[in-house]
């Protein structure tokens, strides 16, 4: 298609499969993987294939059945944004499994209605369907958003949640396992876009067993931002790291960009256990957030207005920092 065409695998209910292997390249538009509903779309990119597309690879766009894109090792897709369970009523996984196996996210937009309008590269899983996307034993994803154009977004990465037009909640579950298996998000002209895990839907961040989640280069991460959303975060297992840049929140409306908190968000747990590590210069816990685990470190300031429980009994935090103790929060201690 030559960069410039539309694929769709799995339109007006039939059944499409796209298998790029033994160091193949397809290069396209867009492209959607269920397009239509009662349709399924399954996708292999393996042994070295390599698929290019110069805007958005949609995983379950409206099909509410089992839509897939796979990464096998030494393979890559190369995007501006993935959306895994992109509207209401779909379905989409996403499985990346070795050394080698990569999602390259960068640049803006190549288009636009408002031509002046342009957003960064993102990372969305279960923006308003259901969307699940695993990355394990060596792979990995880069996501450089740029800097947007006019009022357009500043990307990054969305577990769980919606745009505004059309309204509507996600379910989103990111899972990075294993020593090697990362998602690192790199500036261009000091913008890394922004985290969002429970923006107005249901999104679970799981690093586990040696995984890595960078955004040290991020300004905001929100976890339950909206009212009505719920946002976990699990950092468990020896080596396993979140890196979460300037601030964090948890159950709080905040702006993105002007970390001012404009009221009460959705419900928010960061679990840090086990030998995980999240690193941050502060963290902000509202009322409706928890901060848990036991065996855990957190690198960063801790302003608690929720509650702060030090993992099971006998449960230890470490935080290597201050911890500021604020009226109407918990510390909960058997």
């Amino acid at each position: 298609t030559a960069g410039i065409g539309l694929t769709r695998i799995g339109r007006e209910g039939g059944t499409g499969a796209l298998n790029v292997t033994t160091n193949a390249i397809f290069n396209t538009n867009n492209l959607q993987v269920g397009r239509d509903l009662l349709s399924t779309g399954t996708v292999n990119v393996n042994t070295g294939g390599t698929i290019n597309t110069t805007d958005t690879v949609a995983v379950g766009r409206d099909s509410a059945t089992a839509n897939t894109l796979t990464i096998g090792a030494g393979s890559s897709v190369n995007a501006h944004s993935t959306l895994v369970g992109q509207n209401a009523g779909s379905t989409g996984t996403v499985e990346m499994t070795g050394i080698g196996a990569q999602m390259n996210l960068s640049g803006l937009a190549p288009n636009s209605t408002i031509p002046a309008d342009l957003d960064g590269a993102s990372l969305v899983v279960g923006l308003r369907g259901t969307g699940v996307l695993n990355v394990s034993a060596g792979a990995a994803i880069s996501v450089t958003p740029g800097v947007p154009t006019g009022t357009g977004l500043t990307g990054g990465m969305l577990i769980g949640g919606s745009a505004s037009n059309p309204t509507g909640t996600g379910d989103g579950t990111l899972t990075v396992d294993g020593t090697g298996s990362s998602v690192i998000f790199s500036n261009v002209n000091g913008q890394a876009g922004f985290s969002q895990i429970g923006r107005d839907g249901t999104g679970v961040l799981n690093i586990t067993n040696g995984g890595l989640v960078d955004g040290s280069l991020q300004t905001t991460a929100a976890i339950g931002r909206k009212i009505g959303g719920s946002g976990t975060v699990n950092v468990t297992g020896t080596g396993s790291e979140w890196r979460a840049g300037d601030q964090v929140f948890l159950g709080l409306d905040v702006g993105l960009t002007s970390q001012v908190v404009n009221g009460a968000g959705g419900t928010a747990v960061l679990n840090v256990a086990s030998g995980g590590t999240v690193t941050a210069n502060d963290i902000v816990n509202g009322a409706t957030g928890t901060i848990t685990g036991g065996g855990g470190t957190i690198n960063a300031n801790i302003q608690n207005s929720g509650t702060i429980g030090p993992g099971n009994s006998p449960g230890l935090m470490e935080v290597i920092g201050n911890v500021d103790l604020l009226a109407g929060g918990t510390l909960a201690i058997e």
